[in-house]
């Protein structure tokens, strides 16, 4: 199901080296829904914003049940990590759900996202390039079906659990391979 709800998403700990004074700044400007997920030492910060303005809704820690409702429904997964992340949870989740992720270019995520296809890749803490993907996906309904539909093909090509575990056994095939090989 590729239906999205007018909202863009962020999910994860409310503080500095997660980005989210990057995303309050965004989106106090943009006036397009922001619905963060999450708790942390910046708590006290989102919720001002929230109460600012009013296209930015804090709705504090939920479930895992909850969290997957809400990225199936999103039209975008914001991971605005100013620091080096590895392979995010949230993002094998958005993927799986179909819905793409738009990433600053470091870290992990920035491996993970294929720009244009499963997402968009935005230069790291710049408010401007940000708002121009964020814009992007807001505004063009092809180009928001496309990363969808991207998104899930690349959960199912790389991230299932039946792709790793036939990842894994070609690590194992291939160094028992090598040993054998050796002797």
């Amino acid at each position: 199901d590729y239906t999205k709800e007018d909202y863009f998403l962020f999910i994860g700990r409310l503080s500095d080296e997660k980005g989210i004074d990057l995303l309050l700044k965004v989106f106090s400007r943009n006036k397009k829904k922001l619905v963060v997920i999450g708790s942390g030492p910046l708590e006290s910060s989102v919720k001002k914003s929230a109460k600012n303005n009013q296209n930015i809704i804090y709705l504090g820690y939920k479930n895992k049940d909850f969290i997957m409702k809400k990225i199936k429904k999103a039209k975008a997964l914001l991971c605005s990590s100013i620091w080096y992340e590895g392979m995010p949870m949230v993002i094998l989740e958005s993927f799986s759900s179909a819905t793409p992720v738009i990433a600053p270019n470091i870290g992990g995520p920035n491996e993970m996202i294929n720009d244009g296809y499963n997402g968009l890749i935005y230069k790291v803490n710049d408010e401007n390039d940000l708002m121009e993907k964020i814009n992007l996906v807001d505004t063009d309904s092809s180009l928001s079906q496309n990363l969808c539909v991207g998104a899930r093909k690349d959960y199912e090509n790389k991230y299932t659990p039946e792709k790793n575990h036939e990842f894994l056994m070609n690590i194992y095939n291939g160094v028992v391979s090598a040993k054998i090989e050796r002797v």
